[in-house]
């Protein structure tokens, strides 16, 4: 079924995507909320959400993700139900948006989408892909003005999960800055911080501060689960934050193709997150899931601003490198053998 998946995908690209941008979008939608809205015992959050969905979990921590699971169980009483709502939500609304942020570049800013974010987060990380959603409708409504609508956003997919929280910043930014150069050194800073591998011992140091055991006793295990636990723990710079290191870099050096720096400068900070975070696995892929956003502004800008020949052979090999990207996620995260309903 993936590989149909892919032959249906490819099939849509070329014959839809300079006929209608709609229909492109529709069809896309169409065949990737069926993939990951039907699947059945597959996906690396599927049993265990399972077990936690027929118990009628609930949790004071990210609590709407749990409300709206009670609901539903109380409702509907199917699982399977459950996921292809979150689907058919999640897919529809980020791939509409994605549309707004780029509608010059849909089927490159789709493609994108598909090699990364769809493959690695709508199968299998169902909370994550709930909080990448809202944070993807904050940002558009923070880069059109309405601050306040991008707060609720915000706030909500804080809601559904914690993770939203490395994005904070994204408030704090002047975006008619156009001064770059500092934020790059302070991402070279963060590379050497990495390099070093002194965050494990500075955050062991403050969860074992006594006011932080007293009186933050849920952060404190957070600390204790995500940060100190060490199945999690990495060494060095890992290829998905060199990966993300890398695109910085790129995205700095052709700033002048880009049409506007803010995008650069969110990415570049949230970088210097993923670097201080690279000591753990949990850690710096939280937060690197929310900077595809930017990769897809920023990489669609990119090839756009190419012409002729240069354009042709920059998008061929883009165009192959997320190919790969698709395929190496889809080996890790076995979505090869997806089963269906």
């Amino acid at each position: 079924m993936y590989y149909f998946l892919l032959l249906y995908l490819f099939a849509t690209f070329i014959i839809f995507h300079e006929y209608n941008k709609k229909v492109f979008l529709i069809f896309v939608a169409l065949g990737l909320i069926l993939f990951s809205g039907l699947r059945y015992n597959s996906g690396i959050d599927y049993l265990s959400y399972k077990e936690l969905y027929d118990l009628a979990y609930f949790s004071t921590g990210e609590i709407l993700f749990w409300i709206f699971a009670i609901i539903h169980k109380n409702i509907f009483d199917s699982y399977e139900s459950f996921i292809f709502i979150i689907a058919l939500f999640t897919i529809s609304v980020k791939l509409y948006f994605i549309y707004k942020f780029n509608p010059k570049y849909l089927w490159f800013s789709t493609l994108i989408f598909i090699c990364t974010s769809y493959i690695s987060l709508d199968i299998g990380l169902m909370r994550n892909s709930l909080s990448f959603m809202f944070f993807i409708v904050s940002m558009y409504y923070l880069y059109i003005g309405n601050k306040l609508t991008s707060y609720f956003y915000f706030f909500v997919g804080f809601l559904f999960h914690h993770s939203i929280f490395f994005m904070i910043y994204i408030f704090l930014l002047n975006k008619n800055s156009k001064v770059l150069k500092y934020y790059f050194l302070i991402m070279i800073l963060a590379s050497f911080v990495t390099l070093l591998n002194i965050q494990e011992s500075m955050i062991s140091d403050l969860s074992n501060l006594e006011f932080i055991k007293n009186k933050f006793t849920y952060f404190n295990w957070k600390i204790n689960h995500y940060l100190l636990n060490q199945e999690y723990q990495s060494i060095g710079l890992s290829i998905y934050v060199l990966r993300i290191f890398f695109l910085a870099i790129i995205f700095y050096l052709l700033r002048k193709r880009i049409s506007d720096i803010y995008f650069i400068k969110i990415y570049i900070i949230g970088t210097c997150i993923v670097l201080l975070m690279g000591f753990n696995i949990q850690l710096y892929t939280r937060a690197g899931l929310y900077l595809t956003l930017f990769e897809i502004i920023l990489m669609s800008q990119v090839l756009f601003s190419f012409k002729g020949w240069s354009k042709i052979i920059v998008g061929f090999v883009l165009v192959i490198m997320y190919l790969i990207l698709l395929f190496r996620t889809s080996y890790i995260f076995e979505i090869y053998k997806v089963t269906f309903l």
